[in-house]
C-alpha cells in the first residue's frame, strides 16, 4: 500500500471508533447481507449489455436506412417552387384533371 492508502485506512479506523454501536450493527448486517446475496448468473450479467448494444444498433440502422428529407439541388428545385407562373393557372389545371376533357383527351 502507498502512503496515501495507509493514511486513508488510518483515518477510516479512527472514524470507525467514533461510530455508535447501533450504526456498527447496521453496517455489519448490511455487509453480511451483501456477502450472502446470490450473484446473478453469467447469462444475466451479459444480457443487459447485449440488449443495449442491440437497441443501439437498431436505432443506428433506422437512422441510416430511413430516407430523409432531401433538399432541392441548388438552382433546380428552388427556382421552380418559387416561380409564381407555375401557380397562375393552377385552378384551370385542377379543373381539367377533374373534368371529362382531362380523362378523354
Amino acid at each position: 500500500m502507498t502512503d496515501t492508502e495507509h493514511e486513508l485506512a488510518k483515518a477510516l479506523r479512527e472514524e470507525e471508533q467514533l461510530l455508535g454501536a447501533a450504526t456498527l450493527r447496521r453496517l455489519a448486517a448490511a455487509r453480511n447481507h451483501a456477502l450472502t446475496a446470490p450473484r446473478p448468473s453469467r447469462l444475466a450479467r451479459m444480457l443487459a449489455p447485449a440488449m443495449g448494444a442491440m437497441v443501439l444498433a437498431s436505432a443506428l440502422g433506422v437512422a441510416v436506412l430511413m430516407p430523409g428529407q432531401q433538399e432541392p439541388q441548388s438552382g433546380q428545385g428552388s427556382e421552380q417552387s418559387d416561380n409564381p407562373e407555375l401557380y397562375r393557372d393552377l385552378d384551370f389545371y385542377l379543373w381539367l384533371a377533374e373534368s371529362d376533357m382531362g380523362r378523354h383527351g
